[in-house]
């Protein structure tokens, strides 16, 4: 780079997220800035320093990036399984977890490649580099000084390395405070548990998963159940006994009492680990993080990097982690109720390819092996789409299903690509059951898009990208109630009342225009002229009846959907302000293709994803129940 006729070397700007965004200003020069992080608000706070002075690398291109070397992370954690794979703690270490919302590593590979890769693309540019780890900023210190003639400046690395330390101290301290959570649940089980607990388990066939939330049950104790619903009721028509496995989402203490009388004298049959686990099973887990300690993996390169500092750092940081010790706990599971008699034919997954799906995939295996397991993914992938599929070494080793079953020929035909050898059967939808139902019933409003004046917005799981949904949407939202439109939110059912307290405070939403509803999507999208959201399985479902969808993509992180295999024009890939605004108002309201167009659209999406729920399509998850 010349500078007043004489060579300047280039400047790669190496900053921790807790440093002042005004102390680097002087060293800003025309570049490129990467965040290699997730924190929502330090990405806004950096973006108001750098925007003026330099070019933030686009998320698209950092999306295409990821996705090009996507196979490439699958083929390096395989090689690290294949080594570790006999050790129980490796596959359910956080550090490990191809879940998407916990695969740190995936994000932090992909950062510092993306870096080398702008570095090689952009010789003569300045480079800045912003993260929320140490690992990360050493690691891309080393990438950094592989050209002598970068100029390094370094800012906030001590206070990364103050944060490790906290964290490690987090990780222990909220780990032990999780177990006691789940030894006062132990204690409050017992003060519920009916007499002939193992009698009923004894005759248990098969076991399905569940999740528990907040509002699972209803004053009067009814049980909302939102997985699984329809092949548990066909199975119990069959005259098949069916247990629920209960996993607790985020119930509160007080809530405790309510949930365990609701699940104790109501007529479904709820196997949970407070009935079952001994109390040796939760002294086991004080242990763990020594276990955890003794077995920190050592790996290879990935494309060329040293990454083994991210490795060691993952594993500290999440040494006594509470989804840990509850995989644990729910690994022993299977162990004790063969102990108590039970022999279920098959054990029904819900397949997300979390640390618990894991552990209890890994005890039947073990202490059950007559017991079939069979993964159900009846439901679209969330964002990264790593769980899309399992692989060679979660079978070889028990972590993975006997055999799969997904809804519709598509998704059977995406798991494939990855996951060649896997065993994929077509079955049920469940949840989008009543797509079909909508359209053969014509319960959609006929009419041009213009005469309803409805936009859905869709808010995903997670608070902070609920909160930059929001956020981003803003302009979007107000010009589309100047033009007369209606909006309505509605919240992920796993945020609870005081989570959407926080997310509309501060936001300008307080207008006749809008309404925060809960209504089921059933009821919301016949409704709905246009739909705004992050990336969702609603955002497919509104495709599917003909909707346009504006999905606010993230400027940082991992960000894909199963979208990018659906037509493109029935939806918008939006990351600025500006982009939402026009997806929505310029676009998705004046839609170029006509309504029974897209309705046509929607109907071929419909039958390539989704599957009837018809008696055969349940009879799938049936087969290993024929001597029943």
């Amino acid at each position: 780079m010349l500078q007043n006729g004489s060579v300047v070397n280039r400047r790669i700007i190496l900053v921790s997220n807790l440093t002042d965004p005004e102390k680097i200003k002087p060293h800003l020069r025309d570049g490129i800035w990467v965040y290699a992080g997730k924190d929502l608000d330090k990405f806004h706070d950096f973006k108001k320093c750098l925007g003026k002075e330099m070019n933030h690398a686009s998320p698209s291109q950092f999306r295409e990036f990821t996705i090009s070397n996507r196979h490439a992370f699958v083929e390096w954690s395989e090689e690290v399984h294949s080594q570790y794979g006999h050790d129980l703690t490796h596959w359910l270490s956080d550090t490990f977890s191809s879940n998407p919302y916990m695969s740190n590593l995936f994000s932090d590979f992909m950062n510092l490649a993306w870096l080398r890769s702008l570095l090689n693309e952009h010789p003569g540019k300045d480079i800045a580099f912003i993260a929320e780890r140490n690992a990360l900023l050493s690691v891309a210190d080393a990438i950094s000084s592989e050209d002598s003639d970068n100029e390094i400046y370094k800012y906030g690395f001590n206070k990364e390395r103050i944060r490790v330390l906290y964290h490690i101290g987090h990780s222990i301290f909220s780990g032990y405070v999780s177990l006691l959570r789940l030894i006062v649940r132990y204690m409050l089980a017992h003060a519920y548990r009916i007499a002939d607990l193992n009698n009923n388990l004894q005759n248990v066939s098969v076991i399905i998963d569940t999740y528990i939330f907040e509002d699972s049950f209803d004053k009067e104790g009814k049980f909302r159940n939102r997985y699984f619903s329809g092949l548990h009721e066909f199975l119990c028509n069959t005259g098949i006994s069916v247990g629920i496995f209960a996993v607790f989402y985020k119930v509160p203490l007080k809530k405790l009492k309510h949930t365990f009388k609701s699940m104790y004298q109501g007529n479904i049959r709820f196997i949970l680990i407070e009935d079952y686990l001994k109390p040796v099973d939760y002294l086991c887990s004080l242990v763990y993080p020594l276990k955890r300690l003794w077995r920190f993996e050592r790996v290879q390169d990935f494309l060329g990097i040293r990454i083994q500092p991210l490795v060691d750092e993952g594993n500290w940081i999440k040494i006594n982690s509470s989804n840990s010790i509850l995989s644990l706990l729910i690994n022993k599971l299977p162990k004790r109720i063969r102990e108590n008699g039970a022999s279920p034919e098959s054990y029904i997954n819900w397949g997300e390819n979390q640390l618990i799906n894991r552990a209890m995939i890994a005890g039947f295996h073990q202490y059950s092996t007559k017991t079939e397991v069979i993964g159900g993914k009846p439901f679209i992938p969330p964002p990264n789409n790593l769980n899309l599929f399992n692989t060679e070494t979660e079978r070889t080793f028990g972590y993975a299903p006997d055999r799969i079953i997904t809804c519709g020929k598509e998704l059977k035909n995406i798991f494939s690509i990855y996951d060649r050898e896997g065993n994929y059967n077509e079955g049920p939808s469940f949840r989008h059951g009543y797509l079909r139902y909508l359209i053969d019933n014509n319960q959609i409003h006929s009419g041009d898009i213009s005469s309803r004046r409805v936009i859905s917005i869709f808010l995903p799981y997670s608070e902070p990208i609920s909160k930059y949904v929001l956020a981003s949407s803003k302009k979007a939202i107000h010009n589309a109630m100047a033009n007369g439109w209606n909006i309505k939110i509605k919240m992920h059912p796993t945020l609870t009342k005081s989570d959407t307290v926080v997310l509309l405070k501060d936001y300008d939403m307080k207008n006749d225009s809008i309404e925060l509803t809960n209504d089921d999507v059933e009821s919301l999208l016949p409704e709905t002229s246009a739909v705004l959201t992050s990336a969702s399985s609603v955002a497919m479902e509104a495709i599917c009846l003909g909707i346009p969808v504006v999905s606010v993509g993230m400027p940082i992180g991992l960000d894909f959907n199963m979208l990018d295999y659906l037509p493109s024009s029935m939806w918008k890939f939006a990351v600025t302000d500006d982009d939402i605004d026009s997806g929505l108002n310029e676009w998705a309201l004046c839609h170029p293709i006509a309504v029974e167009e897209r309705r046509d659209i929607g109907r071929k999406v419909l039958v390539d994803f989704f599957g009837e729920d018809t008696n055969e399509s349940l009879q799938i998850y049936m087969e290993s129940l024929k001597n029943i």
